[in-house]
This record gives structure tokens, C-alpha cells and sequence, in this order.
């Protein structure tokens, strides 16, 4: 399988390349934050940029813009960390390496 894991508090992370973009598997967004943290938002009705199948059958997940979405307006001190935690583990390093034109980190 192409991706990676990651871990926030001890919880493995998925991240998955999908077009040179990192994309973080939905299912361990959830077991982060709990289902009822996102009930906010539908997000199987979110753009094809943003939601989607990221690898083998039936693991979708989240691109940058998905996750900044789902996270838009959730102030408690865990999606706090978690996002905080994304950006500058997962996402910033791959945003680094394209304006540096460096190879792409190993996701």
C-alpha cells in the first residue's frame, strides 16, 4: 500500500499520496477525534478535492483543503492539537519540499 503511518497521542495516522498531495485516511481522523466531533459536516458530500477513495477499496480520507474544511470553527483543545499536529507534520513538509523543489517526503 502506498502511504504511511503517523501517530498523534499514540494513534496511528494514515497518510496516503494521492497525486503528490498527502491525504489523511478518514477513518483515523475518526478514532482521533470521535464520530460525533464531525457531525458538523456531511462530508460525503464534499468535492472530489477534498473527500475521497485514497487507496485500496473502501479507505477514503481527506486532502489539506478537506481536512481544513472539516476543521472550520471546532475550537476544542483536541481538534485544536490534532490540525495544528497535521499541518506541521504531515502537510508542511510536502509544502516545503515543492517550493524547494526538493524530492517529496516519503508518506
Amino acid at each position: 500500500e502506498n502511504g504511511r503511518y503517523y501517530v498523534f497521542d499514540g494513534q496511528r495516522v494514515r497518510v496516503v499520496v494521492v497525486e503528490g498531495e498527502p491525504w489523511v485516511a478518514e477513518a483515523d481522523v475518526l478514532k482521533v477525534l470521535g464520530p460525533k466531533a464531525l457531525g458538523h459536516l456531511n462530508w460525503q458530500k464534499m468535492p472530489a478535492n477534498e473527500y475521497g477513495e485514497i487507496s485500496a477499496p473502501n479507505l477514503k480520507g481527506f486532502s489539506e483543503k478537506g481536512i481544513e474544511k472539516l476543521f472550520a470553527g471546532k475550537m476544542d483543545v483536541l481538534s485544536r492539537r490534532f490540525r495544528k499536529w497535521l499541518i506541521g507534520e504531515v502537510f508542511f513538509p510536502f509544502r516545503r519540499a515543492r517550493e524547494r523543489g526538493l524530492p517529496l517526503p516519503r508518506a
